[in-house]
């Protein structure tokens, strides 16, 4: 079977809420794929829990922090994509051991802890 995937790329949303409304979250719950690629997000602020996602996708955001501790409401997240944000330090980036995937090019990393 095919991965569902729920394309929210290029929209230019700064944050979750229009994309966590009722309407578009029974969309995303039953999604394998979380694509926000190429919007001003700077937080996850809003995300819910999303037991099917396996795959979020972040790249060309506006993320700075690492510190990102609603990717603990993505119990089976494995392909986690940074890439292409305004990442200058790693710190306390939440231990997820599901990850075997994680993107982190394109940023200004120079501080890596936790």
């Amino acid at each position: 079977m095919e991965p569902l995937e729920a394309n929210f790329s290029c929209n230019n949303l700064s944050n979750l809420d229009s994309v966590m409304s009722q309407k578009s979250l029974k969309d995303i719950r039953n999604a394998n794929i979380l694509n926000l690629h190429c919007n001003s997000l700077s937080s996850l602020q809003g995300l819910p829990v999303l037991t099917n996602i396996s795959t979020l996708i972040l790249s060309s955001n506006e993320i700075f922090d690492s510190r990102l501790i609603e990717l603990l409401n993505l119990p089976n997240l494995t392909h986690l994509d940074l890439s292409a944000n305004c990442i200058s330090q790693l710190l306390d980036l939440p231990f997820m051991p599901s990850i075997t995937h994680l993107y982190l090019a394109c940023n200004n990393i120079s501080t890596v802890e936790g």
